[in-house]
């Protein structure tokens, strides 16, 4: 074979490689699907008119990601992870609330939430320096509390702020008295049973009202995730007969946390 006749032959299947490229279809760049059950949608709207709140903020509590709700008052819950988890809802203006949020195939349906708007409280004369005036209605009912316990641990706003840059298991095992606080692994940080328990498992724990679940059934519930700084008050009963009835906790628990949220 002459080097002639190896030229044309390699410019022949040049050609056809050429050829062959450009009759293929261009590769198309790989895309990364949600399962439909993570595009769990969440409406927002205000109790008097109906009407969607834009710009509310949905913030997963344990690790601070968020985002706000549309001009419609929605808003896709992609950003959870999965199971459940407690989410913050928050809008100037509105009362905050709290609640527990599942993600899982199990749970789909869209979920809807009524916030309710704030009126300012009337200026009051008061003896305590300490007592602060709340636009939410949460708030207001745990000063009610801490101004008349008969029974309890209060820490109010004040000195949470003063020690805020603490780690909540040392700020809680300097200012609760009868709470029992056991380190776990990893940082970890659990309220355990006091001796005023007679029978029962730890302490119910619930932020703004909403029942904290543990990270193993009947188990105590990981405090460390929550940072002072977004706390207002703080509340213990170390046995469950002396806790407000609407925080009677579960069948296997003893006592009740209760944590608020500051208003912003």
């Amino acid at each position: 074979m002459n080097m002639r006749r190896i030229l044309v032959l390699a410019g022949l299947l040049s050609f056809a490689t050429a050829l062959e490229a450009q009759e293929k279809p261009p590769a198309k760049d790989s895309v990364v699907t949600m399962a439909p059950y993570r595009l769990r949608l969440l409406g927002v709207y205000d109790d008097r008119t109906g009407e969607g709140v834009e710009g509310a903020d949905i913030i997963d509590v344990m690790n601070g990601n968020s985002v706000k709700t549309s001009s419609t008052g929605t808003a896709l819950l992609a950003f959870l992870p999965e199971g459940a988890t407690l989410v913050r809802i928050r809008k100037l203006g509105y009362e905050l609330q709290t609640m527990m949020v599942s993600i899982s195939p199990e749970d789909t349906l869209p979920l809807t939430v009524i916030l309710k708007k704030v009126t300012e409280l009337a200026a009051v004369n008061v003896v305590d320096s300490a007592v602060r005036k709340y636009s939410s209605p949460k708030l207001q009912l745990f000063e009610q509390r801490r101004l008349n316990a008969a029974a309890g641990e209060f820490i109010p706003e004040a000195l949470v702020r003063k020690e805020e840059n603490r780690g909540i298991g040392e700020f809680l095992r300097s200012r609760l008295s009868s709470a029992v606080i056991r380190d776990g692994r990893i940082g970890q940080v659990f309220m355990m049973p006091s001796s005023r328990c007679g029978r029962g498992g730890a302490p119910a724990v619930y932020l703004d009202g909403a029942l904290m679940s543990p990270d193993t059934p009947g188990g105590a519930v990981n405090l460390a995730d929550i940072k002072l700084t977004d706390l207002a008050g703080i509340e213990y009963y170390a046995n469950t007969a002396t806790a407000p009835p609407q925080y009677n906790g579960t069948a296997k628990s003893c006592g009740a946390l209760l944590l608020w949220s500051r208003e912003r």
